[in-house]
């Protein structure tokens, strides 16, 4: 949670963590309730730190990763855990629908079908776990049931809805093609309005948990992507930017939508402008699995020790290379089976080799990324 005054600055942030599950090898979940709870902690940890008035507060937007479905009863209750954007679980699904339909998925929603998308998730749910499927009334996106839980009010934007693989880019509507393809009734899923729009204001129960008051308006928001080009005052065509979280990426803006399979492709949340992205699967995730992996004991070592332990070590790492697919990866493989691995040890390396190592991997999965963006725009 951040809070920012009228000119864009950051006045302060507070954060609250939950689980990712992993039930099976390739598998990665989260509890919707989580979020709801871990948000509404932040927001209140957020406000007391900084002593603002709750009153003072002008309104409150969304943000959150991309093509994560919430599938809900006719309670508006997850009928199960939502799947995340790097769970590997669909690759039969994605098979099937490459082999059916995969060249008109990339021309009506400018992605190619993988692991990450929602279209391949519901399809996985409807076939492996049909009593559940059986209960769901609602399909949202993540972002949008958090605004969904604010507001009342289901609603998503352009760009997210986009990410779900099941909106026609170019009719500007939920696609009954592809929602076919999932066996989705489009009736499920929100309406599209702006990233800028004020859905509505929050419930009198969410400001009780918010400790905000009720009313407040809550604006539809977009994806974390689309944020951070917006928040770094990127609209023109040719601007760019590295992202280094979860997972790396880099971003470019662009005139129009330009799809190509190995890279994704959203609209910007300053229209008419889009912008094409392309990212390694683990970044700041696979620093964190090395400090808990090599860091000895029960305990991950700090970042500050971790780091000091990465500076002894010299560019190269003497000769260990790490390849940091610890979840498959992204661009431009897409290629879910990936997996990482160490080379070039020998007796007379250490921890800081391998924390180095991780570091120059990941960098250089980057930089391999950046090269499927497009050069002109």
């Amino acid at each position: 949670a951040s809070l920012l005054d009228e000119r864009g600055v950051c006045a302060g942030e507070a954060r609250e963590g939950y689980a990712v599950l992993t039930p099976q090898p390739g598998w990665a979940e989260q509890n919707p309730m989580d979020w709801l709870r871990a948000s509404a902690a932040a927001v209140r940890r957020l406000l007391s730190e900084t002593r603002v008035d709750p009153r003072r507060v002008a309104g409150a937007a969304l943000t959150s990763a991309a093509h994560i479905g919430v599938l809900l009863d006719d309670r508006n209750q997850p009928v199960r855990p939502a799947i995340l954007w790097n769970d590997q679980r669909t690759v039969a699904e994605v098979a099937d629908l490459e082999r059916e339909a995969g060249g008109e998925i990339l021309r009506t929603t400018c992605q190619a079908v993988s692991t990450g998308w929602t279209l391949a998730h519901l399809l996985w749910v409807r076939r492996r776990e049909p009593e559940a499927w059986r209960r769901v009334r609602r399909i949202l996106l993540s972002k949008d049931f958090l605004l969904y839980e604010l507001t009342g009010v289901a609603a998503t934007d352009p760009a997210t809805a986009v990410s779900s693989q099941l909106w026609d880019v170019a009719a500007g509507c939920w696609s009954a093609r592809l929602c076919g393809l999932a066996g989705v009734n489009p009736d499920l899923l929100p309406p599209v309005m702006p990233a800028t729009a004020v859905a509505g204001g929050l419930t009198a129960a969410a400001a009780q948990n918010l400790e905000l008051p009720a009313g407040l308006p809550v604006v539809v928001g977009t994806l974390d992507s689309a944020t951070e080009l917006l928040a770094a005052g990127l609209t023109e065509p040719g601007a760019s930017l590295v992202r280094l979280a979860t997972a790396g990426g880099v971003e470019r803006v662009v005139a129009g939508p330009v799809p190509d399979r190995r890279r994704i492709t959203y609209p910007h949340a300053a229209n008419p402008a889009w912008y094409c992205q392309a990212g390694t699967s683990t970044c700041a995730a696979a620093v964190q699995w090395g400090r808990q992996v090599f860091g000895g004991g029960d305990r991950p070592c700090s970042y500050d020790d971790w780091n000091a332990e990465a500076a002894r070590v010299p560019a190269g790492s003497e000769g260990v290379l790490f390849h940091p697919y610890l979840a498959g990866e992204r661009a431009p493989y897409w290629d879910p089976n990936l997996r990482a691995s160490f080379t070039g040890l020998a007796l007379g390396h250490g921890r800081g080799h391998l924390a180095r190592a991780i570091y120059e991997g990941t960098a250089f999965s980057i930089r391999q990324a950046l090269s499927v963006l497009p050069e002109t725009t």
